[in-house]
């Protein structure tokens, strides 16, 4: 999800890409085909992992309800990053992590697990709170965030994210999960990167960027 999105007017090449894309029309049906697709793969991650005897896995599969939420209440962009790898990464790094499965024998002890799910949660749930409808899967511009969550790193939401899903995968450690997990957090650091390069194009970001200095991790990363 992108972390911050610029206020002030795009780009002249953003503004082009973003006027040849073909009218109003196209980037509506990609916002709806986005909304429609992270809705569905929810339900099913969430179907899948209720279980009455193994409730944590479903609780920590419901805190995708939080995203899902922000993806059908966002305000639209100013500008929207046109290049297909962008949009591969933000699915990608959305939709793997929704394949996982429920299976094998927890690594630790459930108790353990669910606090770092629980770590998880609050803070996407702040990262998000802190966003509000400006929040969206592909890079976009919908107005820079110095606020909340996004005065210690430009990515919290991120980190929240890899904490649930590293909960998720040591509650079921199997190989498939492994896989999947991998395979998302391959493409969350692409996503990161790339997001960057996007909004770096705004002088009111790489103010930003200068001030909070980390994107995810404070003083690592």
């Amino acid at each position: 999800m992108t972390a911050c999105r610029s206020a002030t007017e795009p780009p002249a090449s953003s503004r082009a890409t973003r006027a040849s894309g073909g009218g109003s029309l196209v980037p509506r049906l990609i916002d709806f085909a986005e909304r429609f697709t992270v809705v569905v793969a929810f339900l099913i991650y969430a179907t899948v992992n209720y279980d009455r005897e193994h409730p944590l896995n479903f609780c920590i599969a419901v805190t995708d309800v939080i995203t899902v939420w922000y993806v059908l209440i966002r305000r639209p962009a100013t500008s929207l990053s046109p290049h297909p790898e962008d949009w591969i990464l933000a699915l990608g790094g959305t939709l793997l992590a929704m394949l996982a499965r429920p299976g094998g024998t927890p690594l630790i002890h459930p108790t353990v697990i669910a606090g770092l799910a629980a770590q998880g949660m609050l803070i996407s749930l702040f990262a998000k709170l802190s966003l509000n409808r400006s929040f969206g899967l592909a890079p976009a511009n919908r107005g820079v965030r110095m606020r909340g969550a996004y005065v210690f790193v430009r990515h919290p939401m991120y980190l929240g994210y890899a904490l649930t899903h590293g909960a998720y995968l040591l509650m079921n450690p199997t190989e498939l999960n492994f896989i999947l997990i991998g395979a998302t957090w391959a493409c969350q650091l692409g996503r990161i990167m790339r997001e960057e390069r996007w909004l770096m194009q705004d002088p009111a970001y790489r103010r930003y960027a200068r001030i909070v200095r980390f994107r995810m991790v404070p003083g690592l990363f």
